[in-house]
């Protein structure tokens, strides 16, 4: 039995990669009447192709990830994440007014820094690589282009 590494993709996002899954199906040798088949006669079986084909799907898209962030109210955390290590550089507004979730707000801290407190950290992976980044996203953290993190990494700052 295959137990899932990350997680289930929802109904919708299988829906979204019908195509993917047709072609895992068929690298698997499972064709279209046999999938039916399987999925009215043995649900635990196709749970678990659903499964391993929800940890192919996940496995690709973290070792293609290259950027994450996560926004909270008080701080802003923008991760570089390389293949051996992780680059942080976190953002912290201690003001009692400060809300950075939003945009108008965190686009006027970052134009006027004064006050922000700005660290940088880099760290080797505990784990996997993919398992750590696939845990910051479970944590809150989002996928992102690296913007926001080359904004941060200026030498100004």
């Amino acid at each position: 039995m295959h137990a899932v590494k990350y997680k289930r993709l929802s109904k919708k996002e299988l829906e979204e990669l019908e195509k993917e899954f047709i072609d895992f199906l068929v690298i698997n040798g499972i064709t279209a009447e046999e999938w039916e088949k399987i999925k009215l006669e043995q649900r635990t079986v196709a749970d678990e192709i659903i499964d391993q084909f929800s940890d192919v799907v996940w496995e690709g898209s973290l070792r293609k990830l290259e950027y994450l962030h996560r926004i909270t109210e008080k701080a802003l955390y923008a991760f570089h994440c390389q293949q051996e290590q992780i680059h942080l550089i976190k953002l912290s507004d201690p003001s009692t007014n400060a809300d950075l979730r939003k945009s108008e707000y965190r686009e006027n801290r970052l134009r006027n820094p004064s006050g922000l407190k700005v660290s940088k950290k880099t760290k080797t992976y505990e784990q996997d690589r993919e398992t750590e980044l696939f845990n910051l996203i479970q944590m809150g953290c989002v996928i992102s282009e690296g913007a926001l993190y080359r904004s941060l990494d200026r030498p100004s700052r």
